[in-house]
């Protein structure tokens, strides 16, 4: 074998190990495959990724996608050196959508060591973190994490949140409404909640009850006119005290136990009368319908309660308050037509 044949091989087996030597150095494997965003890798939830470019070797650019099963808020975090230790790179951080419309991009330098990008995402839609450098060796962290978007977030000052939808909120009457006219604040404005007819009867002596929507016979009125904690009885001409929302609050009598918010004769088997009334108003909601109801807490309405719309359509309850309570019913608006009375089991 000849000297100058030795010494081209030897030259040769150096470069080799000198190139093994650069490329094993790195605590990270190199993903030339991911340099494109058609070709980006998952950037999982929670977990930390780790990787590095290094522009000398040409691997100037990674692209990860990350990917969520529904709406949500994304936060993805990259670090690159720390605090008390300067990297090298100089380049660009850019998020994208799936069109290919850029979001967000911050500026890559070696005094800062960590990035961070905030976006709200679409269920099962890509988005992607490009990384791309003009210069620099160093490794770098990748980590993104999802949090449940507020649905009512966007809700205004005017608005309500409805089972996740933002809904006008129930406006209240003032000054209040005449229910001794017939007359119950609806949406901020007092409306009759009786037939028209009801109106022509009043010289018959009929008045309009506004808790039931009937149009009832008036034989008395009551002078002077009952004060806001008690009822007229047209029937005397008296005003008597509203019930308390509990009976039972005072205590029962010997003999006696609180149940359904009555006192009764023990080992006596009662069951409560259902709770009846009207719809206040209707609020639409997707393909069902969000009813306000005239009867609350103070009538013995309870969260969770189930009845029915015109005695066929069922409605649950699932708000309560003192005098209206808040039902769903999976109908639309159209479905329930005039449909107005309801029914709930105490």
């Amino acid at each position: 074998m000849s000297k100058g044949y030795m010494h081209t091989t030897l030259l040769s087996l150096s470069t080799l190990v000198l190139v093994a030597a650069v490329s094993g150095c790195s605590p990270y494997k190199y993903n030339d495959d991911d340099n494109l965003c058609s070709k980006a890798k998952p950037l999982p939830p929670v977990v930390v990724v780790k990787d590095e470019l290094n522009s000398r070797l040409g691997d100037v650019a990674d692209c990860r996608t990350l990917k969520y099963f529904k709406d949500a808020q994304a936060k993805v975090t990259y670090r690159v050196g720390t605090a008390f230790e300067e990297h090298n790179l100089k380049g660009l951080l850019t998020v994208y959508d799936e069109d290919g419309q850029v979001l967000d991009q911050k500026g890559v330098d070696p005094t800062i060591p960590k990035y961070e990008f905030e976006l709200a995402v679409q269920g099962n839609r890509p988005y992607y973190v490009e990384f791309k450098i003009t210069e620099g060796q160093y490794a770098y962290q990748a980590q993104v994490q999802f949090t449940k978007l507020d649905p009512c977030s966007k809700c205004t000052a005017d608005e309500e949140c409805v089972d996740g939808a933002c809904q006008p909120k129930v406006e209240v009457c003032d000054p209040a409404c005449d229910d001794d006219a017939g007359m119950a604040c609806e949406q901020g404005r007092c409306v009759y909640q009786c037939a028209r007819s009801c109106k022509r009867k009043k010289r018959r002596g009929f008045i309009c009850e506004v808790e039931t929507g009937d149009c009832v016979r008036v034989r008395k009125q009551c002078r002077p006119r009952c004060q806001s904690d008690s009822y007229c009885n047209y029937r005397k001409g008296r005003c008597y005290k509203k019930k308390p929302a509990n009976p039972c609050a005072g205590g029962c009598k010997p003999g006696t136990i609180c149940k359904d918010n009555k006192c009764i004769a023990i080992g006596v088997k009662t069951e409560a009368s259902p709770i009846r009334g009207r719809v206040a108003s209707i609020l639409r909601a997707g393909t069902s319908s969000i009813l306000y109801l005239n009867r609350g807490s103070s009538h013995g309405v309870k969260k969770g309660a189930r009845g029915t719309l015109c005695g066929k359509f069922k409605i649950s309850v699932k708000d309560v308050y003192p005098a209206r309570s808040k039902a769903r019913i999976n109908k639309s608006i159209e479905e329930l037509g005039d449909c107005k009375s309801f029914t709930i089991r105490r």
